[in-house]
């Protein structure tokens, strides 16, 4: 009992890093999202909403998906005394990366006419073609980071996706603003208004690749400058038979591929529900152009992405730890894994989304400005609800791959995705619920995924889940505290009508207080609903 006491807090302990990280992320593009969202407007947002999605998919992939394989390959090789073979991985993990990579940039170039057409919006390629550098840079980024975490270095992958969404952020909005500047002279030429939003979207696209550039000179220069140590394990296994690099290359392939398949399909429904929305929208009923629509359903995703980071970051450690307690065949720490993986997964979904959805006015004056505000605060209200679902679907798919079953949540995604796409043309088409049904449609395809999941790691491990025990206390501290702030932010909007309507600096004291306020309520309440074991 003391054993897997003391293995939870350990892996609580260190799964505050890449948490930790996630949240610094999160609060980053939080901050840059304010003056760019100023700058674009409803339509540069439309457009850089669509990019910024695909370039999610992308950061899923190099932060957490490819590391998590490399990782896994690397922890299995280091607990059986293989340090050689686990230096190995780093060889053949790279030239995937580098020729992968290569070839999403051609494909991501050449297609974005075709994209753009698609989704009708005649400009949309020009942020496409911004965005094919920062995927090959952010392929071999995956690589390094999943290095590091392959050792237990996560400080440092850590600093580095820190430093990426700092320099991120200053580019992003210093290319947009040029840019943008440089498009509305176009659009004084040609007599036309796309020119302006597509190019500052584009400019802010430019900067994504100048973060994701930093953080691989980054992460390049940690690598050279750890050599001695990185060389010091693979000394320790000299005399050992070595595996062969064509056996790596399988392992690498049979682990990563199908990972980061998952990563494209499960991050896919922004850019998929944006085309289809846009090819149905005339159905829809609706009389706001899709276009203005979907601009207001990107302002909301803001808070999606946040809650994106916050989700994988855990994932990092979760992975490894599971993996090696499944070589050992101790049933110890892989039950304790799954129970802190849930358990960190909730106490930070819960209140996030209950925050979220308590404050989601001011929240959005704050970040977007008064104007056509009311769309957008109903849809994160409402959104809130499939940040959740997000969220545990991810936390069960980071178990599964933890085990070596890579192959089951990428067919319960598969799965997910399909009843997504009927589930979205049928809530547009027949219950004619326009931008909502994006809504609803991502909340049931995360919650298909969760709940196949669990059956599928109930397979695997024999134990009872109580699932409930676990969600139970963050929830009902969660909802006092929300019930607390929204009633405070009613009252401050009676008292103080201005500052929810002309002043931003009063809207950010107010928000910040109301947040301060949550936190404090839900940590107090700890002691009056403390958390439960979840079996």
């Amino acid at each position: 009992m003391r054993d897997r006491t003391d293995s939870e807090n350990n892996y609580l302990r260190e799964s505050m890093i890449p948490a930790a990280a996630g949240i610094i992320c999160s609060i980053i593009i939080m901050l840059y999202r304010i003056p760019l969202a100023k700058i674009l407007g409803t339509e540069g947002i439309s457009y850089y909403t669509f990019t910024y999605a695909v370039y999610s998919i992308m950061l899923i992939i190099s932060s957490y998906a490819l590391p998590g394989a490399i990782s896994r390959l690397m922890s299995v090789r280091l607990m059986s005394g293989r340090a050689g073979d686990a230096h190995r991985v780093f060889g053949p993990a790279m030239t995937y990366a580098c020729f992968s990579g290569g070839a999403f940039f051609i494909i991501f170039y050449f297609i974005a006419p075709f994209i753009s057409a698609l989704t009708g919006r005649e400009f949309l390629s020009n942020t496409l073609k911004a965005l094919a550098p920062a995927v090959w840079i952010m392929a071999c980024s995956g690589v390094l980071r999943g290095y590091f975490q392959g050792i237990g270095a996560f400080r440092l992958t850590a600093v580095s996706q820190i430093a990426e969404q700092v320099i991120n952020g200053i580019a992003s909005v210093f290319l947009a603003a040029n840019m943008f500047n440089y498009g509305y002279k176009a659009d004084l030429i040609y007599d036309d208004t796309g020119f302006a939003p597509s190019y500052g979207a584009a400019g802010a696209t430019y900067g994504l690749s100048c973060g994701a550039l930093f953080a691989l000179l980054f992460l390049t220069a940690l690598y050279f400058s750890q050599r001695g140590r990185l060389y010091s394990l693979e000394r320790g296994h000299r005399g050992k038979k070595t595996e062969s690099l064509s056996h790596i290359r399988l392992a690498f392939s049979r682990t990563a591929f199908p990972v980061i398949i998952w990563a494209i399909l499960f991050n896919i429904t922004v850019p998929a529900d944006d085309i289809i929305f846009n090819l149905t929208a005339s159905f829809s009923g609706s009389d706001i152009s899709a276009l203005s629509l979907w601009g207001s359903f990107g302002k909301f995703l803001t808070f999606f992405y946040i809650a994106q980071l916050a989700a994988n970051s855990p994932g990092a450690i979760l992975i490894p730890v599971i993996s090696d307690g499944a070589a050992r065949r101790d049933k110890r720490t892989i039950v304790s894994a799954i129970i802190s993986g849930f358990k960190t997964g909730f106490n930070s979904a819960v209140p996030l989304c209950v925050a979220i959805a308590a404050l989601a006015d001011p929240l959005c004056r704050l970040l977007f400005g008064p104007e056509d505000i009311e769309l957008v605060r109903v849809l994160t209200s409402s959104g809130s609800v499939f940040i959740l679902l997000f969220v545990l679907a991810t936390v069960s798919t980071n178990i599964l791959q933890g085990f070596g079953h890579v192959s089951e949540p990428l067919m319960n995604t598969v799965t997910g995705l399909i009843i997504h796409v009927v589930l979205l043309l049928a809530l547009i088409l027949g219950f004619k619920l326009g931008i909502y049904a994006v809504i609803w449609a991502n909340a049931i395809f995360y919650a298909v995924i969760f709940l196949l999941n669990i059956m599928c790691i109930r397979r695997h491990v024999k134990f009872r889940y109580r699932l409930y025990r676990g969600f139970l206390s963050p929830f009902l501290r969660s909802f006092l505290a929300g019930a607390v702030v929204y009633g405070l932010n009613l009252l401050l909007k009676l008292v103080f009508p201005e500052l929810f309507y002309e002043s931003r600096p009063g809207l950010f004291i107010v928000t910040a207080v109301c947040v301060f306020l949550f936190g404090t309520i839900y940590a107090s309440l700890g002691t009056f609903f403390p958390s439960r074991r979840m079996r």
